[in-house]
């Protein structure tokens, strides 16, 4: 699962630079992420055992991030040509709020891993090399019990920039 999390936050990364950068081509990486182990991540998340309020805004995040995708990719179809600089702004707000789940799961996630290798073996050396991860500047470690605030306020941003991405124009 922590092969499939880096797969997609590496794919989110360059959705969400590719904004920032204001490149033509972000249907090319809303794409990659589409072909990237996403999906495969979410489904191992969801059948995470953990307890009911965190895996409620787990299970919601996972929801979003399809959604935000979704919505993503509908919109950069193409060159970003026809994308106003309003709808450019939030894509770049919404892709930057699912890449920052992405980085509080594979946390959260990483440090379940070190947990579970400190009961079982008395290691605090996980099996997993995890120091590719930790060196990696858009990776931040969080404290423990973190998750669940992080998370439910980042779903209820993204939440925030779809109803604004779908919203009709007037």
């Amino acid at each position: 699962i922590i092969e499939e999390l880096a797969t997609a936050e590496n794919a989110l990364w360059n959705v969400a630079d590719g904004l920032k950068a204001g490149a033509t081509h972000v249907s090319f990486f809303c794409r990659e992420y589409w072909g990237s182990a996403a999906s495969l991540a979410q489904l191992s998340l969801d059948a995470l055992n953990c307890n009911e309020r965190l895996k409620r805004q787990i299970n919601q995040a996972l929801v979003l991030e399809a959604m935000g995708m979704g919505i993503t990719s509908h919109i950069a179809t193409g060159l970003m040509e026809t994308v106003g600089s309003t709808s450019r702004s939030r894509l770049k707000n919404l892709v930057g709020y699912i890449h920052e789940n992405c980085l509080i799961l594979l946390d959260l996630i990483c440090q379940r891993w070190v947990l579970v290798c400190e009961t079982q073996t008395g290691d605090s050396h996980p099996a997993v090399n995890l120091d590719i991860l930790v060196r990696n500047p858009r990776y931040r470690g969080l404290r423990r019990g973190d998750h669940i605030m992080l998370l439910r306020q980042h779903n209820e941003m993204i939440a925030s920039c779809l109803r604004q991405l779908c919203r009709p124009t007037a």
